[in-house]
């Protein structure tokens, strides 16, 4: 799993980051947006898999991330589009969600490498939290 996390972190990492450099043109930023967040959807269906290997703060943090999606994708459905209401649905809050993403990828690969093995991992996190 430490390996899996890893990776995960780094390919969510690089595509962030180019994100928001990609702000800078403006439209690019938009494509690229469009781009994390299938990456990231993608590497939440991993991690979902894995639901029975991640602490329960990791499990936490996925069932918040998994809210999140599904409110901005109803949300963004039965929305009213006007010019500043576009700019909001469309380039703030996903990247706000982006944000948390890479929070919780963050938090759990600094987990799952705080211990030597993921049973005592998840024992210890289990245990405190």
């Amino acid at each position: 799993m430490k390996k899996t996390v890893k990776i995960l972190w780094i390919i969510n990492l690089i595509l962030y980051g180019a994100t928001l450099l990609g702000f800078f043109g403006y439209l690019l930023g938009f494509a690229l947006m469009v781009l994390l967040g299938v990456v990231q959807l993608v590497i939440s269906i991993i991690l979902s898999v894995m639901w029975k290997r991640l602490p329960s703060v990791g499990r936490s943090m996925m069932a918040i991330y998994w809210a999140a999606v599904a409110l901005f994708g109803i949300g963004a459905y039965l929305f009213n589009q006007e010019d500043i209401e576009i700019l909001l649905v469309w380039g703030v809050v996903p990247m706000l969600i982006a944000t948390y993403h890479m929070y919780m990828l963050f938090k759990l690969k600094s987990i799952t490498y705080m211990f030597e093995t993921p049973k005592q991992a998840l024992n210890v996190l289990d245990e405190e939290f």
